[in-house]
């Protein structure tokens, strides 16, 4: 059974598949509003498909998490949208295959921009959003693409995920 969130705005990357996809569809039955965003126009737009179909309001908004100006654009355009953003849910997420002794500094640096970076950037501007609000929630996955051979690259991306979440959530509170 599902909790009725009728008139709760849920903003959420990360949605084009998988664990997005499905966390946005179980907000849309339980009729939320979603703002889906995802860098893949097509998944996305299909995911705010199905929202609607589930009884969800939905909107979508193409963008790079790891991109500051494309974030806050997501946000100002989920509040022009829905007037507030009740509930953060920072799914997008990337890993990207390979033993650590072999991954290359691009590769690297891009799981960092979007898994870490990213997630700062969307927690920024919804926290700022619901500051004003007077209140929200916001939703952290921490992605785990652990395996044994990997071990070394995926904990300490875990890790710096966790630090980082903590440092913003002592801040709001502070």
């Amino acid at each position: 059974m599902y909790e009725d969130l009728r008139g709760k705005v849920v903003f959420i990357t990360g949605t084009g598949s998988g664990i997005g996809r499905s966390t946005a569809l179980s907000f849309a039955r339980q009729c939320a509003s979603i703002f889906v965003v995802d860098l893949y126009e097509t998944e996305g737009k299909r995911t705010i498909e199905e929202c609607e179909s589930l009884g969800g309001k939905g909107a979508f908004r193409k963008a790079d998490v790891s991109i500051g100006s494309e974030v806050e654009e997501a946000v100002s355009t989920c509040l022009r949208t829905f007037q507030r953003i009740d509930i953060g849910v920072n799914n997008a997420g990337i890993c990207i295959g390979g033993l650590t002794a072999k991954c290359n500094e691009e590769d690297f640096d891009n799981v960092i921009s979007v898994n870490l970076k990213g997630t700062w950037l969307c927690m920024k501007h919804e926290i700022q959003a619901m500051t004003l609000q007077g209140r929200g929630v916001i939703i952290k996955y921490c992605f785990n693409c652990w395996t044994r051979e990997r071990a070394l690259l995926d904990n300490y991306l875990e890790s710096g995920q966790q630090e980082a979440f903590r440092q913003v959530v002592a801040e709001i509170f502070d």
